[in-house]
């Protein structure tokens, strides 16, 4: 309940701001940090006040206080658009970590002598992708051609 309170009163404050009557923003948003001390969004809309009317030791005092305070987003709703890249990120870092490892097991097989890459591909690279670029350049001249 007073977390409602505290932002109807920030949301006045914001209307005031916007009015450029930035004296009434700065009474709505210190009612607003009076009921909630920790009220972050508040507390960041005082400073731009403070800055837009050139109080800048008073900015700077609240930008320590703003500096301090934990981010708590207004709403849970303000997340929803991270989760799929936090999601995305976590499955990179596991392809990450997976290839690498796979990187190392091939560098140490390889120092071991157990693999080689003539094994795996018996004839020179450069002629291996030549002879593939041949084989599908003349593929889809075929594909193309008129019989």
């Amino acid at each position: 309940m007073k977390k409602n309170k505290a932002a109807e009163y920030k949301d006045q404050g914001n209307i005031y701001f916007k009015g450029g009557d930035y004296e009434n923003a700065l009474q709505y948003y210190g009612k607003a940090i009076e009921i909630d001390p920790e009220y972050r969004d508040a507390w960041n809309n005082i400073y731009v006040t403070l800055l837009k009317l050139d109080r800048t030791d008073d900015a700077k005092k609240c930008k320590e206080i703003l500096d301090g305070l934990e981010y708590k987003p207004e709403t849970p709703m303000k997340n929803v658009a991270d989760r799929p890249y936090k999601r995305l990120k976590q499955v990179l870092a596991v392809i990450i970590v997976v290839l690498l490892a796979l990187s190392i097991i091939m560098a140490a097989l390889s120092v071991l002598g157990w693999v080689s890459y003539r094994e795996i591909i018996p004839i020179a690279p450069e002629k291996y992708v030549s002879d593939m670029m041949n084989t599908t350049i003349s593929g889809f001249i075929n594909l193309v051609s008129p019989s």
